[in-house]
C-alpha cells in the first residue's frame, strides 16, 4: 500500500474516533438537559454550544492532524463514529441515566417533601404551645 493511503486510512481511524468522543460529549449535554429542564430555548441553547464546540474540535483536529487540508472522509469519519456509538452504547448510557435521573428526582421529591411535612408540623406545634400559654 502507498504511504499516503496509510496516512489516510489513519486519519480516518482517528476521526472516527474523535465521533465517538462527540457523541459521548453530546450525551452529556442530553444528561444535563434531562436534569435540569426540557424547555425548548434551553435545547436550543444547548445545541448551539455543542454545535459550536464540535465545529472547533473539528477544526482543531483537522488543523493537527491534516495539515488544515480539510477532506470528505475525515467528517464522515466523525459521523459514522458519531452515529455508531449513538446506536450502540449510547443508547444505553442514556436509558441508565434517564432511570438514574428519576431516582435522583423521586429521592430529592420525596426528601423535600418529608421536610415541607416535619417544618409544617413543627410550626403547627409551637403555635398550639403559644396558644396554652396564653
Amino acid at each position: 500500500m502507498s504511504e499516503m493511503f496509510l496516512k489516510e486510512l489513519w486519519i480516518f481511524s482517528y476521526s472516527c474516533l474523535l465521533g465517538l468522543g462527540l457523541g459521548i460529549l453530546y450525551d452529556v449535554f442530553r444528561i444535563i438537559r434531562m436534569l435540569i429542564n426540557k424547555r425548548n430555548i434551553t435545547i436550543f441553547l444547548q445545541d448551539i454550544i455543542y454545535f459550536i464546540v464540535s465545529g472547533f474540535v473539528t477544526f482543531i483536529f483537522v488543523l493537527g492532524i491534516n495539515e488544515g487540508q480539510s477532506r470528505f472522509y475525515i467528517l464522515a469519519g466523525e459521523g459514522i463514529g458519531w452515529i455508531v456509538y449513538h446506536i450502540t452504547l449510547g443508547e444505553k448510557i442514556y436509558y441508565c441515566s434517564e432511570n438514574i435521573v428519576k431516582m435522583i428526582h423521586t429521592k430529592f421529591r420525596n426528601f423535600s417533601d418529608n421536610t415541607a411535612y416535619n417544618v409544617k408540623k413543627m410550626f403547627k406545634r409551637n403555635k398550639s404551645e403559644d396558644e396554652k400559654k396564653l
